[in-house]
């Protein structure tokens, strides 16, 4: 968890010093949810912890705007590939 200000350089810094999660403000009120992911998945022995964003995607893109991945496009390919969970890791996870 962090408390950097809500903006695509701190998203991508924090998540990059080892944020499991970049929960804003204005969704603190779900954190439970996001939590429960993160920890289930340990539990699990799965460390891909990338369905939060996944949750909260929507909110960035109206937040920070179309495209606003683009400046980090390696970043987010990476991120992809290290913390996107997939259908049969989720399934395990649920």
């Amino acid at each position: 968890l962090t408390a950097h200000g809500l903006n695509p350089d701190n998203l991508v810094g924090s998540i990059k010093l080892g944020a499991k999660s970049y929960i804003p403000k204005e969704k603190m009120s779900e954190i439970d949810l996001y939590l429960k992911e993160i920890f289930i998945a340990q539990e699990k022995g799965i460390e891909k912890s990338g369905n939060w964003f996944a949750h909260l995607k929507s909110f960035f893109d109206n937040r920070f705007g179309t495209g606003w991945q683009n400046k980090d496009k390696k970043f987010w390919r990476e991120f992809d590939d290290t913390f996107k969970v997939s259908k049969d890791e989720l399934e395990k996870i649920l």
